[in-house]
């Protein structure tokens, strides 16, 4: 009976052999650390999975080009245990393979050319594939952080002129800063390097700084073309321009808002001065335009708009020239203080040919004791609607008013006042707080005249202090202009009586 028994205890021993999968392992691939019929897996378990893909089992990470640098072989790690080979056609995105240390993966192709494009669809991180090299195509090649891309551009400015192009989307603005991939600024446009926005049927391009501490948001030594630059909550400089190893630093239908935040908008210093055309600038605490460039750094301001500031324009140095770009007319607008003040220790040249200054709180053009070195030609300007708020208070004791134009200089500079039309301003039009000479005499009746309309409570021309104005040919808001003038005034008895001449400006 014993012998029946032997064989049934070991059938019974034979049942309650149970295979145990999961026991840790340290060599994925290996079956020493593990049961019979298993392996260790990647996950660093055992497990009969493992051993029957021991034969295509490949380490997540792992990497490799195949066909040159067509395509490109990765082990994905989803599978915990075996891993999954997948093959990437690089050749089919327009990337090829390359490999950096040990890892292998489709990147950008080398940019050759010396335009940089940045935008939609371009990768936010430099350091990671596909490597971005400014390519506009593929997309990804694109920069998505603009300074990625000035950077590469300033690279290859050091040598030569480079462009960074923006890419935008039909319709679709393309905006530089916000949100979680914020731009590091100030973004620096280095010198040979030309920032140019996206343009029509593509969105606009937009710079927006939304940190709240004082800094700069564009620092240009280059040139910015069709770009617009939005302040949220930043309490320094919009855009500064100065001067690099070379060149002249442009600004070209540049639109920037100070998010009634930042000090200055633009700034323009240095001794090469600044090329500024079809600029809007609006929002600013302080100047819309501020210019203390070197004496003699050209400055030259077209067809730009400087509005809905603490002052318009203040210039404190170099040779700044204000004009129209074709018909569109340099207009300075709406500030609450000055439209445009001329001050400081510095000799300052100033043209202003056919600018608009209407409207602002304060005095349109205020010159105020610069050097006697300096020049100041204003000529077919309109000066109209100023000083409702805060015009200048001058003259000492005789405390007068002056909401057009008030020259407040002991010696006067070289000066050209001829063809302005000035007119409904608050107090005294034309105001001369001197002890020197001045003269806006056109010489004869016609389009040099100076023209004055709309006086209110204030007089044409005022001239308080030792010296005199000669006022000769002038087209007055009355014929004869007595009353019209105060002061030291000459030669009104030359007035141009209108008409003929030209006519005096009609009253808002």
């Amino acid at each position: 009976m014993g012998r029946a028994i032997l064989p049934a205890a070991a059938l019974l021993l034979a049942a309650c052999v149970v295979d145990i999968e999961g026991a840790p392992c340290t060599t994925p691939g290996a079956t020493a650390e593990c049961p019979p019929g298993q392996a260790c897996g990647n996950d660093e378990t055992c497990s009969e999975r493992a051993a029957a893909c021991a034969a295509t089992r490949c380490t997540p990470g792992a990497s490799q080009c195949l066909d040159g640098d067509a395509r490109v072989e990765r082990c994905d790690g989803a599978d915990k245990e075996c891993g999954t080979l997948v093959v990437e056609d690089c050749t089919a995105q327009g990337l090829r393979c390359a490999t950096r240390g040990a890892t292998s993966a489709c990147e950008c192709p080398a940019n050759g050319g010396s335009e940089f494009a940045a935008g939609a669809g371009g990768t936010t991180d430099a350091s990671l594939p596909p490597f971005p090299t400014g390519l506009a195509s593929p997309e990804v090649c694109r920069f998505g952080r603009l300074g990625d891309a000035l950077a590469a551009a300033a690279a290859y400015g050091a040598s030569g002129l480079a462009t960074v192009q923006v890419h935008a989307r039909a319709g679709t603005p393309v905006v530089f800063g916000p949100g979680s991939i914020p731009e590091s600024f100030p973004l620096q446009v280095a010198a040979g390097v030309t920032l140019r926005g996206s343009t029509t049927p593509a969105g606009e391009t937009v710079v927006r700084a939304e940190a709240g501490t004082p800094a700069t948001i564009l620092s240009v030594q280059g040139a910015v073309e069709d770009v617009r630059v939005e302040n949220v909550s930043m309490t320094g400089t919009g855009i500064a321009t100065s001067c690099g190893a070379s060149g002249l630093p442009a600004l070209l239908r540049v639109t920037l808002s100070g998010g009634n935040a930042l000090v200055r908008g633009v700034t323009v210093q240095g001794a090469c001065g600044a090329s500024i055309s079809g600029v809007d600038v609006s929002g600013v605490t302080g100047p819309a335009l501020f210019v203390d460039a070197a004496a003699g750094a050209p400055v030259s301001v077209r067809g730009s708009r400087f509005h809905s500031s603490g002052i318009g324009v203040e210039l404190r140095g170099g040779a700044a020239s204000l004009a129209p770009e074709a018909t569109v007319p340099t207009e300075v607008l709406s500030n609450a203080l000055q439209g445009l003040l001329v001050s400081g220790t510095t000799r300052v040249d100033v043209v202003l040919d056919k600018v608009v200054v209407r409207a602002n709180g304060g005095t349109g053009v205020y010159l105020r004791n610069v050097p006697a070195t300096s020049t100041l030609v204003l000529s077919g300007c309109e000066i109209s609607s100023n000083g409702a708020t805060a015009a200048t208070i001058y003259g000492g004791a005789s405390q007068r008013t002056a909401g057009g134009v008030l020259l407040s200089q002991t010696s006067p500079p070289g000066h050209s006042i001829l063809g302005n039309r000035i007119f409904a301003n608050t107090g005294d039009q034309l105001a001369f707080e001197s002890s020197g000479a001045w003269s806006i005499n056109a010489g004869a009746c016609g389009a040099q005249s100076n023209a004055f309309g709309c006086v209110g409570s204030g007089v044409a021309v005022a001239k308080v202090g030792a010296g005199s104005v000669d006022a000769g040919y002038t087209v007055w808001p009355g014929i004869p202009p007595d009353g019209f003038y105060f002061g030291s005034v000459t030669n009104t008895a030359l007035y141009c009586p209108d008409p003929p001449g030209p006519p005096p400006p009609a009253c808002p």
